[in-house]
């Protein structure tokens, strides 16, 4: 076995999650291999069975290991769908980590926009449209737009279905849930009902055209709301969500 080093010190749960990240990696173990019994990390630790129980329940929400009843943990992939799931509704994030996550999603949306802009079929204009319908069937305006959020969402994801990139599915989820976070804890000012769905009109007429440069210019616009949102909080330097 990896010799695992005796820890003593503060930040105890990151140092636990660190050691054991680290053994994974030394120890070259993949999908599906055991990790060490609670009894023999805590012994190679030096730290209480209570620690090492915590520790590793912070693994498995971030999709690093899964746990087996009666059997002990095991490696997986590294699951982004489970570290989305398991995304709290309290947290703090700077402005600047927004702002990026912003700016990257706005950056990949863009690319496979314009790759993609020659293979949407009818159907998939089709799809578009019905989505678009159900978020005008929504109360814009409304005090709880967590619903609206979810179907903006599957708006995007439709959009980039044929890339197949499960990355970019995920990204646009978790910003979705940040979305919603602000939302519910009334950070984030809501959009004009009217502006909002236009906007939405004008990248589905755009794809109808098969043009890419218009398609590209008209979900920059559509994403102008937020990044104006970011530039005016930027006084405030952080986020709690």
């Amino acid at each position: 076995m990896t010799d695992l080093p005796n820890i003593k010190a503060q930040n105890l749960q990151d140092l636990i999650k660190q050691q054991i990240k680290f053994y994974i990696v030394n120890s070259n173990l993949k999908k599906g291999d055991p990790l060490p019994s609670e009894n023999v990390l805590s012994e190679k630790l030096g730290i209480s069975r209570t620690a090492i129980r915590e520790s590793l329940k912070g693994l498995q929400a971030v999709g690093l290991i899964h746990a087996v009843q009666g059997k002990g943990c095991f490696v997986q992939d590294f699951n982004l769908e489970a570290l989305l799931n398991n995304l709290p509704y309290m947290l703090e994030m700077h402005l600047n980590d927004f702002r990026d996550i912003l700016e990257i999603r706005i950056v990949l949306e863009s690319h496979y926009l314009k790759k993609l802009i020659a293979t949407y079929t009818p159907e998939d204009i089709n799809r578009l449209k019905i989505i678009l319908a159900e978020l005008e069937e929504k109360d814009l305006s409304g005090e709880d737009l967590r619903d609206v959020i979810d179907i903006h969402s599957r708006f995007h994801c439709e959009l980039y279905r044929r890339s197949e990139n499960k990355l970019l599915m995920n990204l646009i989820k978790i910003f979705s849930t940040i979305q919603k976070n602000l939302t519910i804890l009334k950070r984030l000012t809501k959009s004009d009902p009217t502006t909002f769905i236009e906007h939405h009109r004008r990248i589905i007429e755009a794809i109808e055209l098969h043009d890419a440069v218009l398609a590209g210019e008209r979900l920059i616009s559509h994403f102008e709301e937020a990044i104006e949102w970011v530039k005016n909080s930027s006084e405030n330097g952080t986020l709690s969500i």
